[in-house]
């Protein structure tokens, strides 16, 4: 478990436990001294059945009285009378702090619960997929429960103290101006309590309690088996063969490679499809003969056949579909306010540690899902065709990637991508085939194992003869396919029409985007430290000095003249940090007149670097703002060498991070301009975000030139 999780899920209930456990602290004097004046009248009212006239003796304050039980009941009860409100407020507290304490506990128990759970399937799910299956649908069913309980119980514990404080601000201040500040302000909390537990729940119930799988948009044409009676045949045939369940749909693309699924899909410009899906990529299908096509569709159906169907059809949808969703909620709070992390962030991290403790086993079956998938498919064809299929689909993804690349930046006119690709290749041919061979197929929903360790699994030796077979030249195309599909290549060219259609619009919006960000680029700004820093680190140092003062003359002695060296060395140390603040000053003042920032279009300048750090080389950034003191951290791009601080070692330390490719600068208060403007942070963020973004369209036209 990762330390953002432990403290998450057992140190922020931790903590408010611990406060409630303080706030019942707080009115224990009065509690105990009710419950020991209830003692008392009982114990007198006992005494009285027994004697009239009663003496009740008792201890208190560590002194012992005798008083008479009827004078004793009546003294007890009139001061119980004079602090009833009092009273009752604090037992009203003590039941919250007790209610906090209870809640938060029971979250720490929930939570430990939940990881419990989740290690407990984990290991059973090792066992066998449909161990996995069960194990993770026991899992699916409870984790949206275990999520809402932790919410609402960590919700209510929070909650609890916070009306405790609201109590305690009501009695303590008067309402006056600031009382009323006050009371508005913890009124607020509480609003803002209740609002995080309605968001978080409808949140929760959004992603889990009516969770379906989420139809996978897919860019092509859904073949009928009157539109492709042979293709239909040849797979069902292959199918029938295999003993594996026929696909529902056959849908003929360019853009993604082979691959089913039961998720439904969403055509761009067509129906939803439901059941199980095979997707059959021209662009790949076209370069490959019938033995390879065979393996290749063959292992694909492989994963709808024997043990593999209950995981393909249940679990793999739903597995996509949940860590989808726990992602998305991760995205949508990562700049939530404070509350979330206190009363979300808790179940959110139940819901990640599940995922990520599955995924080990997750990844484990699904490389012995495709292995046994291989197998399939070797029986479809043969072991070696499915092997050169491996290397031959990763050696033509280069050659597409650099045509589809040239095609959607507008640099390439055409009208069959397919054959811009089939050209390509017969131009510049396949590249060393040793580079494909740590090649991960891509799928959408699916991971697999590199394709040599595939090969290895398979018993092909990766001799000389299957590289040349998997990048054989292109003079083939379309041979195999053909006869399957006759339409085949009026389809290519018929979807790459659309996609021209689509490409243009998109390119076109986004040029016009691009230009728009670049002529938003703003004007040069020089920036100087302003007044705040003096004023700041004047007061520090005055603030040691008088310390200083106080430790060496008033304290440093006892009564009788006698020196006390902890005061003596605090004073000495005190003072010497003021000396230290006031040389900082001086640093300052001597720069007062060397600008601090500089801003451009092109470039940021720092008088606490040795060098300008151009924007291109800035990927992102990070500002905090604690106390009018503002942090930034430039996050630089892979590559980039990184400009040494101004100063000694310390500073190089602190400023740059060289192993996280980091820029780090610091200052206090505004920034003032040249003509003696203040500039907030949000300006300054403004200005530095328009000119990062205009290098960055600036850089994203070039590619449509």
């Amino acid at each position: 478990m990762n330390r953002k999780s432990l403290i998450y899920l057992f140190l922020v209930p931790l903590l408010i436990a611990c406060y409630g456990l303080w706030q019942h602290y707080r009115v224990s004097d009065i509690t105990g001294r009710v419950d020991f004046s209830n003692a008392l009248i009982q114990t007198a009212n006992e005494a009285l059945q027994k004697e009239s006239n009663a003496v009740v003796e008792f201890a208190a304050d560590g002194e012992n009285y005798r008083m008479p039980a009827k004078e004793l009941i009546t003294n007890e009860r009139q001061l119980q009378n004079q602090y009833a409100r009092e009273i009752m407020l604090a037992q009203l507290q003590s039941k919250l702090a007790d209610l906090a304490v209870g809640l938060a506990l029971l979250c720490i128990v929930l939570n430990a619960g939940a990881l419990a759970l989740c290690r407990r399937s984990v290991k059973v799910a090792k066992r066998s997929q449909d161990d996995l299956v069960r194990a993770f649908d026991r899992c699916r069913k409870l984790l949206p429960w275990l999520m809402v309980s932790q919410i609402v119980i960590c919700g209510l514990a929070f909650f609890c103290a916070v009306v405790y404080e609201t109590l305690w601000f009501g009695t303590h201040f008067k309402m006056n101006a600031g009382g009323i500040k006050v009371m508005f302000f913890a009124l607020m909390v509480l609003f803002g309590i209740l609002w995080v537990l309605y968001k978080s729940l409808g949140s929760l119930k959004q992603c889990f309690t009516l969770f379906q799988p989420e139809p996978h948009e897919v860019a092509g044409h859904n073949l009928t088996r009157e539109q492709a009676p042979a293709l239909w045949q040849w797979v069902e045939s292959l199918a029938q063969r295999l003993g594996a369940i026929v696909p529902d749909n056959i849908v003929v693309g360019l853009l993604e490679g082979f691959y089913v699924t039961a998720n439904p899909v969403q055509l761009e410009d067509g129906p939803l499809l439901k059941g199980q899906t095979l997707y059959f990529p021209l662009t790949w299908a076209a370069l490959m003969d019938k033995d390879e096509l065979s393996a290749v569709v063959g292992h694909e159906l492989g994963h709808f056949a024997g043990q593999d169907t209950l995981y393909s059809l249940r679990f793999a949808p739903l597995y996509a579909g949940i860590s989808h969703s726990i992602e998305t909620m991760v995205l949508n709070q990562r700049n939530a306010p404070v509350l979330d992390h206190v009363i979300l962030y808790p179940s959110l991290h139940i819901g990640i540690q599940f995922i990520q403790q599955l995924h080990e086993t997750v990844s484990h079956w699904s490389r012995i899902r495709e292995h046994e998938a291989d197998a399939v498919g070797a029986r479809a064809s043969s072991p070696r065709a499915l092997a050169a299929s491996l290397l031959r689909i990763s050696a033509i993804g280069e050659a597409q990637n650099r045509v589809f690349e040239a095609f959607f930046n507008g640099k390439l006119q055409s009208d069959n991508l397919v054959e811009n690709v089939i050209d390509d290749l017969r131009v510049n041919g396949f590249s060393d085939p040793q580079h494909y061979l740590e090649s991960e197929t891509a799928h959408p929903t699916d991971s697999h194992p590199p394709s040599r360790k595939r090969i290895e699994t398979l018993g092909c030796p990766l001799d000389a003869s299957l590289l040349a077979q998997a990048t054989r030249p292109a003079e083939d195309a379309w041979q195999s396919l053909t006869p399957l599909l006759p339409q085949a290549a009026a389809m290519a060219a018929q979807m790459t029409r659309e996609l021209d259609g689509k490409a243009t619009q998109h390119r076109e919006a986004f040029r016009r985007e691009l230009e728009e960000v670049v002529e938003q680029a703003g004007e040069s700004v020089t920036l100087y430290t302003g007044n705040k820093v003096y004023v700041v680190g004047g007061f520090l140092a005055i603030i040691l000095f008088v310390a200083s003062f106080i430790l060496l003359t008033q304290l440093g002695f006892n009564y009788l003249g006698e020196p006390n060296l902890n005061m003596l060395a605090g004073g000495a140390a005190m003072g010497a940090l003021g000396l230290l603040a006031c040389w900082s000053l001086w640093q300052q003042w001597r720069k007062r007149h060397t600008p601090f920032l500089t801003l451009t279009p092109q470039a940021l300048r720092c008088r606490q670097f040795t060098a300008d750090i151009p924007l291109n080389a800035i990927e992102d950034f990070k500002v905090q703002n604690m106390n009018d003191t503002i942090t930034v951290t430039l996050i630089c791009k892979q590559g980039y060498e990184l400009p040494r601080a101004v100063g000694g070692w310390w500073k190089n330390r602190t400023r740059v991070q060289r192993s996280k490719n980091q820029l780090m600068f610091t200052w206090i208060g505004k920034l003032k301009g040249e003509d003696k403007k203040a500039y907030s942070t949000e300006t300054l963020l403004e200005l530095f975000i328009r000119n990062l973004n205009a290098i960055h369209a600036r850089e994203a036209l070039n590619n449509f030139k």
